[in-house]
């Protein structure tokens, strides 16, 4: 009976860990049941870190100080592609990666009249959030909404 107890313990924690908008008073439950069970904390910016592409589009997201600058490249063909540049902050409250503002697109291209690349900045004011959905990233652009309907992978 107590083994029984114990296991329905360890599954109450591990479920109200798996709830990304679980407050602080869960986290320590989260902790515990990773610790227990090698669950990984699902509310974790963390999580976030690291490459993710889909079909002609990467992105990478690193950690800096609490900070999450994410860069992404989608190439539309063999010479032309486009950057985006956002500094991240974690909301615990969304479990997701937010860009208020100050993004910065800038499209490369090759000129042939010149014989060189291009680069013209399009807007330095882009927005973003991304999210994480069964271990896929989700890039939701406020401006221009680039990325919309993919599903980006490690």
């Amino acid at each position: 009976m107590k083994k029984l107890i114990s296991l329905l313990s360890i599954i109450a924690i591990a479920a109200a860990s798996s709830s990304c908008s679980s407050k602080s008073s869960s986290k320590e439950s989260s902790k515990a049941s990773a610790a227990v069970s090698g669950a990984y904390d699902n509310s974790s910016a963390d999580k976030y870190v690291g490459s993710w592409s889909s079909e002609r589009c990467s992105i990478t997201v690193y950690e800096e100080d609490g900070k999450y600058p994410v860069m992404i490249r989608w190439a539309t063909n063999a010479s032309d592609y486009s950057e985006w540049e956002y500094s991240c902050t974690y909301n615990e409250d969304k479990c997701s990666l937010i860009c208020d503002g100050g993004a910065v697109r800038t499209d490369h291209f090759f000129d042939g009249s010149i014989g060189a690349e291009k680069s013209e900045v399009r807007y330095t004011d882009g927005k973003a959030e991304f999210t994480l959905s069964n271990d896929k990233l989700i890039w939701n652009d406020l401006i221009d909404n680039a990325g919309k309907n993919m599903l980006f992978e490690r």
